[in-house]
């Protein structure tokens, strides 16, 4: 996992984005081409999350931790590393927005008495 990810996530009060795919996935293809690409989507994910894309060194270790069972995945994090909610499969581009509007708009990020899942 990037260490500087998660420093810049403390620093900064960010949520932290992970983004498990295959490349052999189809809906991962399909969820990079129509929800990742969104301008809308790129602009808001970079203005107010931590992206990591999840590397092949580090998928077997997320997998395990998150129960994690198919792809595409995309798990979110306060800064601190605990968990916050799980997307699993395709999500188009309205209904992803929804989910970021959600996860900034309702869910505290701060907390500062949470253990870091990764050390």
């Amino acid at each position: 996992m990037n260490a500087h990810a998660f420093f810049k996530a403390q620093r900064e009060d960010l949520v932290i984005m992970l983004y498990l795919r295959d490349e052999t996935c189809e809906p991962c293809l399909i969820f990079d081409r129509a929800t990742l690409s969104d301008p809308g989507i790129v602009k808001k994910v970079n203005r107010e999350f931590v992206p990591m894309l999840v590397g092949e060194e580090m998928k077997q270790e997320v997998e395990a931790a998150f129960g994690m069972s198919i792809y595409p995945t995309v798990i979110f994090l306060r800064p601190t590393g605990e968990h916050l909610i799980t997307i699993r499969g395709f999500v188009p581009p309205s209904k992803f927005k929804l989910v970021l509007e959600a996860i900034t708009t309702y869910l505290p990020v701060a907390q500062p008495s949470a253990t870091p899942i990764f050390t």
